[in-house]
């Protein structure tokens, strides 16, 4: 898995939303659709404290 420093290198991420949980960015498809959804946990909210779900 990697970690958001590796992705925001390769990819451009738009800042949706900041809170004490985390920010929410979203990054745009080739059409202007977002088609990805990440929260950085740069908050008070920890890794541990989440269930990871995810649909390939």
């Amino acid at each position: 898995m990697k970690n958001f420093e590796e992705l925001n290198k390769k990819e451009v991420f738009n800042r949706m939303l900041s809170s004490e949980f985390g920010t929410l960015y979203s990054h745009l498809d080739t059409q202007g659709n977002i088609d990805k959804v990440i929260r950085f946990l740069d908050g008070a909210l920890t890794p541990e404290l989440l269930r990871v779900h995810s649909i390939i």
